[in-house]
């Protein structure tokens, strides 16, 4: 499997922007500032370059050389709030997001299907979906159309003294790629061990649950979907209305927020 070049940066001028919390106007320290950035990789159909690709966290640490700069896509570019574009927290996101959202587009019409998925934010660039042998997702996904998958997580709704000013606090991805068949049993055995333990933190085979056997595998589709473009975007902080700030004014405002609660798996024997 050929590896691709690291995710390359964007920065594009943005005008500062101020959020009014309730009760006070600050600045919003952790979107205030932030140009419109995504994350952009090499064509699948185009050459390569051969010269030594950095290491990957160096993508993450938002350090990448300037030879691997790119034409921005439009597909891509966040184009409402992009203040809140935050592309070096994209691989962060997808390990902690549980349900992504496959869209495809198949004889003119368009497919949205809720998925379980595979992620590993040591290699960015790639994502796992499974299902029957039989699925009309998965058989399509193998032909390597185009495909969209979108991970979003919901922190809180935010409610506000003014009817637009209602909203949520979210942290999300949508990653542009193709997706390829995973062919190879071993590869696929490995891929399905570390997708439980992504949401069963800790669990073995062989102990907590027996593992895949070949007949299995063999009925499992698995594609390895190859993004060649994310975004990601998040909304974080109270209410911004302009009636917000000001505790005597109609109404109420603030955040309920959210928070996942998992009870421990039991142990195996």
């Amino acid at each position: 499997m050929g590896r691709l070049p690291s995710f390359p940066l964007f920065d594009n001028s943005l005008t500062p922007l101020k959020n009014r919390f309730c009760g006070a106007r600050v600045a919003n320290k952790g979107l205030a500032n932030r140009p419109n950035r995504y994350l952009l990789l090499t064509p699948l159909d185009q050459q390569i370059d051969q010269t030594p690709i950095p290491p990957r966290d160096l993508f993450l640490s938002r350090i990448v050389p300037e030879r691997y700069a790119h034409t921005m896509s439009e597909i891509a570019r966040i184009r409402t709030h992009a203040d809140r574009s935050v592309p070096e927290k994209a691989a962060e996101f997808l390990a902690a997001g549980l349900i992504a959202h496959v869209g495809i587009v198949q004889d003119g019409q368009p497919f949205v299907i809720p998925m379980i998925y595979g992620y590993d934010p040591a290699v960015p660039d790639r994502l796992y979906l499974h299902g029957s042998q039989s699925s009309r997702l998965q058989n399509f996904l193998a032909t390597g159309a185009p495909v969209c998958v979108e991970v979003t997580t919901v922190d809180g709704l935010v409610y506000s003294r003014s009817a637009l000013y209602h909203s949520a606090n979210y942290r999300s991805v949508v990653c542009f790629g193709t997706a390829h068949p995973v062919a190879d049993a071993a590869q696929k055995d490995a891929i399905f061990e570390k997708m439980i333990t992504r949401y069963f933190a800790g669990r073995t085979p062989g102990k907590d649950y027996l593992p895949s056997s070949q007949a299995e595998l063999d009925a499992t589709s698995m594609v390895e979907v190859r993004i060649r473009e994310m975004s990601a975007k998040m909304r974080v902080g109270p209410p911004a209305g302009p009636n917000d700030r000001n505790p005597d004014a109609l109404g109420t405002c603030g955040v309920e927020e959210f928070v996942l609660q998992k009870k421990d798996v039991p142990a195996g024997r």
